[in-house]
């Protein structure tokens, strides 16, 4: 999970929050002032927690994913789901699991410092609410290693429940899934503020076996596999269990191609993925990829569900059985989905833009109805709908309208410049004066 975290400066000095990831890491610095500012790893706010172990030191981040084609057999992409191993073998040599976790803290950590101008005072780590008292100690040693001063734990769901009301300023009851990318990790949290402007985080965890990041490109490589295992079923193998060094860097590629498959198949209807050793682009469609996830993900649901049970946000509905629920929410938009996307492609001309709004819509009312439902569901939907699509097309005019002073300041410029050009004058006597003041002409000698 990479959700951000709120920080408040101690003493006045700048702090650093860090989210470990088990595919990424996110950290934001909060400066003496009282700015929040995120860290931007090579350009991006994403710092791959992968590790690769180089001749002289760990790297971590894009510079380990670049040398794992090197020598794949000293690369791990995925640190975090060898916590409890104790220790990890990357090439020829054993390194203890805390000084591979400190690798990716010590990277995180010192961009943070370049951002705030200095080492910073106190670093929040988050970390999985289900994690045992020896995950947590380990993962506070590795702050240590990396150079943190104050390390403080947060629990991850607890902290984007934070970042939510906080930062966001949402003062509403609220869910919080943690669908990570292991299938084992599951937790919900509910904060909600109080009559006296405090917060109150109140929640469930349930463990279960699902579907997370990883699992996701796990149906992908399936789908795949189905068809080329039968052409060629050595050859295939070589792809999904491990072998040698050759091996793992074609694993590596087909599962970074099975990824950026998997976010194609939000937007497009079918994607390619380029599947090695094979040389062959194979075609995963969006409807084959829904109903080979549906089983697990509607188990999801199914979670969200009991944990809402457990923070007490179902009593709600039990002393209310007027209030509509997910399976309300479901049943509204299997009915009145293709009316609702239709009706607003008509409207904004934009079908993305459609499917976007609608689909905000629908989170929207998976938070609001249970609290308080409308008298017409599919108007409700409709309505949020239309004003989530107009938000978007007033931000998207607001940046042509910021585009368009650009290139009038850019013209005024060049007239500017055109303005002071001594070669275009039109004063005649001012040429004159610049023609008799011409370095090229010699200086009058006396008779």
């Amino acid at each position: 999970m990479t959700a951000p975290v709120t920080m408040r400066t101690v003493g006045g000095t700048a702090s650093t929050a860090i989210d470990f990831g088990t595919t990424h890491t996110v950290a934001s610095v909060a400066t003496g002032d009282g700015r929040v500012q995120s860290v931007l790893f090579d350009s991006s706010p994403l710092l791959s927690s992968a590790v690769y172990a180089g001749e002289d030191r760990l790297v971590a981040g894009r510079d380990a994913e670049r040398s794992a084609r090197l020598d794949p057999s000293r690369f791990e992409p995925n640190p975090k789901r060898h916590i409890d191993d104790g220790t990890l073998l990357l090439g020829a040599r054993e390194y203890p699991i805390t000084e591979v976790v400190a690798a990716v803290l010590g990277r995180a950590l010192a961009d943070a410092n370049r951002v705030a101008g200095g080492p910073t005072g106190r670093v929040p780590l988050t970390y999985p609410a289900n994690w045992s008292g020896q995950r947590r100690g380990l993962l506070v040693d590795a702050g240590g290693r990396a150079g943190a001063g104050h390390v403080t734990l947060i629990p991850e769901p607890v902290a984007a429940a934070m970042y939510f009301t906080t930062v966001l300023g949402q003062r509403r009851a609220g869910r919080v899934r943690d669908r990570g990318v292991r299938p084992w990790r599951r937790h919900v949290r509910h904060e909600r503020g109080t009559p006296g402007g405090r917060r109150r985080v109140r929640g469930g965890r349930v463990r279960r076996p699902g579907r997370g990041g990883l699992d996701l490109d796990a149906v992908v490589v399936d789908l795949i596999g189905r068809t080329l295992s039968t052409v060629d079923r050595p050859r295939w193998a070589r792809l999904v269990e491990r072998g040698d060094a050759a091996d793992r860097g074609y694993q590596r590629a087909l599962w970074d191609e099975a990824r950026a498959a998997k976010e194609q198949l939000s937007r497009a209807s079918s994607a390619a993925v380029r599947v090695p050793l094979f040389d062959i682009d194979a075609f995963v469609t969006r409807e084959e990829f829904e109903a080979a996830a549906r089983p697990a993900l509607e188990r999801t649901v199914e979670l969200t569900a009991i944990t809402i049970a457990r923070t007490g946000l179902g009593r709600a509905r039990e002393q209310r059985p007027d209030l509509m629920g997910t399976a309300d929410v479901q049943a509204v938009w299997r009915i009145e989905s293709a009316r609702i996307v239709a009706a607003l492609t008509r409207f904004t001309g934009d079908f993305g833009l459609a499917e976007d709004a609608a689909q905000e819509a629908v989170a929207e009312a998976l938070v609001s109805w249970p609290l308080a439902s409308p008298a017409n569901p599919a108007g409700w939907l409709m309505a949020t709908a239309r004003r989530r699509a107009i938000d978007a097309i007033r931000r998207r005019t607001a940046l042509q309208d910021r585009y368009a002073l650009l290139a009038v300041d850019l013209a005024v410029d060049s007239a500017v410049d055109e303005e002071i050009d001594p070669d275009k004058i039109d004063d005649d006597v001012l040429a004159l004066m610049f023609v008799s003041c011409h370095p090229m002409l010699s200086p009058r000698r006396p008779g």
